[in-house]
């Protein structure tokens, strides 16, 4: 079930790093929504190949004389793990790391919840805020089905900081 999802995934694998341009919207056919009614009870994490625009993605650089630093990277195309969350007849696609951290995020089928591993912050199915250390709800992408195929943009939608942390 989880290797055809991630099979079909990674056939189309890229990478790199640029400096910074105007990045294009773009869209990628992600699968059939069949597949994802299949092989998915309600949530589905896989990795696409997708050029994004993201100044709030920190990664750590290293330079020639060895040092590091973190820095952040505004056009970059790699691949990038989502969730996908079946509500029929709707897909919600979320980054799945934390927006805070950047840590990776798992999938409680029990709770119905998403927990990331460093803070233990949760979101609910709908990427909002639950609890744990303050963070806003889950980055996401849009998503449109068309012709039964799942098309992912690669325009983040940042999520917001909830009411009572907002300033």
């Amino acid at each position: 079930m989880r290797y055809i999802i991630i099979a079909i995934s990674l056939m189309v694998l890229l990478s790199g790093c640029r400096a910074a341009e105007a990045v294009k919207k773009e869209e990628i056919p992600i699968f059939p929504i069949e597949i994802l009614k299949r092989y998915s009870d309600d949530a589905a994490s896989i990795v696409i190949p997708l050029h994004l625009h993201d100044q709030q993605l920190h990664m750590l650089s290293y330079h020639t004389d060895g040092s590091s630093s973190i820095r952040t990277f505004d056009d970059i195309t790699f691949p990038v793990q989502i969730w996908m969350i079946y509500n029929e007849p709707n897909v919600q696609v979320f980054l799945a790391r934390a927006p805070k951290s950047g840590c990776t995020l798992q999938w409680h089928k029990s709770e119905q919840r998403f927990e990331e591993i460093c803070l233990g912050t949760k979101y609910a199915r709908d990427g909002q805020y639950l609890d744990g250390p303050p963070a806003r709800a889950l980055d996401e992408l849009p998503v449109r089905i068309q012709d039964n195929i799942i098309w992912v943009s690669n325009q983040i939608i940042y999520g917001e900081l909830p009411e009572e942390y907002a300033q």
